[in-house]
């Protein structure tokens, strides 16, 4: 996936079409490879972006407009997905943007897109952020065979497109510990927690230090720290702590975690206050033992370290049943005796 658009043609060996957005004289950074754009309440603006067919065969595309949101990696995802806005955000995709959504473009032709966006009509002190996601509608493009498989390649541009009122973004961060609960995530256990930006602004060098303790011992059963990430404007973000194999166990927990954002350059200072912001989050939980259960099984990881264990007591089952059977058959013997 080609985030934020490109500046260059793609070769055609590569991929079949590019993209290439034409800035306007609105834009805030002449310097960036996508819209980032000054606009005033209710202004409508027409934007174009080039597309390039790299082949001698004709190309459909599809065009798709999607709001800016954050992935469970804790990176800001501009293309279509099933990670959510939040709740504060209140204005819908189709409020912002006017799009046409399929282009064809002739063998080696380059055109000229064009679609829409509108400023809502209130004054907003953040950024609105979204994607226009290009994709090829050809059903087979660009296969390639691997080891007897047939792979079907699917490339995709995405042009970033952020809005905005004011000269600089007056809103920060705000975020808010929405739940947390076990869960599981490509077949693997995790304890997830869903934080909430409710604020049009961006949180970048995100940081997280998560600990998870029992709450009848006050035992640290499970923690994890993990920088570097970026949460998007109005988004709701699914962060996992995997398991990596250990079982889940039923019982009352508690969940802590710190948070940190927007890291100081040339500072070597402690932890709070290398970062502008700082949250403190507490959150009980509890897992029930049919919960447990239920995910313990699915997990791969936890099935696999179990097996050995499973063979074991297969075993000593087997064990016991033929001990029982020769004492039987010793009885039965010696009373016929």
């Amino acid at each position: 996936m080609a985030i934020l658009g490109f500046q260059e043609k793609a070769t055609a060996n590569v991929i079949d079409f590019a993209v290439e957005p034409v800035l306007p004289a609105n834009q805030i950074n002449d310097e960036s490879n996508y819209f980032h754009l000054k606009l005033d309440q209710g202004q409508q603006q027409t934007l174009t972006v080039k597309l390039f067919n790299n082949t001698a065969e004709k190309v459909n595309l599809g065009a798709t407009a999607s709001l800016a949101t954050t992935n469970v990696n804790g990176v800001v995802d501009y293309s279509p997905s099933v990670n959510q806005s939040d709740s504060s955000l209140a204005y819908q995709i189709k409020d912002l943007i006017d799009l046409p959504a399929e282009i064809s473009l002739e063998a080696n032709e380059t055109k000229d897109y064009t679609f829409e966006v509108k400023m809502p009509d209130n004054h907003l002190s953040g950024v609105l952020a979204f994607g226009i996601t290009f994709q090829s509608k050809q059903a087979n493009s660009n296969t390639e065979k691997l080891d007897g498989a047939t792979i079907n390649n699917q490339f995709a541009y995405v042009v970033a497109v952020l809005m905005q009122q004011d000269d600089s973004i007056s809103d920060v961060p705000e975020l808010k510990l929405s739940d947390v609960s076990a869960s599981q995530m490509n077949n693997r256990n995790a304890i997830v927690a869903n934080y909430r930006n409710l604020a049009g602004a961006y949180l970048n060098q995100m940081k997280i230090v998560t600990k998870i303790y029992q709450k009848s011992t006050g035992k640290l059963v499970y923690e994890q720290t993990k920088a570097q990430m970026q949460m998007a404007p109005n988004s709701v973000f699914t962060y996992p702590l995997f398991l990596n194999g250990t079982a889940l166990k039923a019982g009352n927990y508690q969940y802590q975690s710190i948070i940190y954002g927007n890291e100081k350059t040339g500072t070597d200072s402690n932890e709070p206050d290398k970062y502008d912001y700082q949250w403190t989050f507490k959150d009980d939980f509890k897992i029930k033992a049919t919960e447990a259960n239920a995910l313990n099984q699915t997990d791969t990881m936890v099935a696999s370290d179990n097996q050995p264990n499973l063979l074991l007591i297969t075993l000593a089952i087997v064990i016991i049943l033929l001990l029982t059977i020769i004492a039987y058959l010793l009885i039965k013997k010696k009373r016929n005796k």
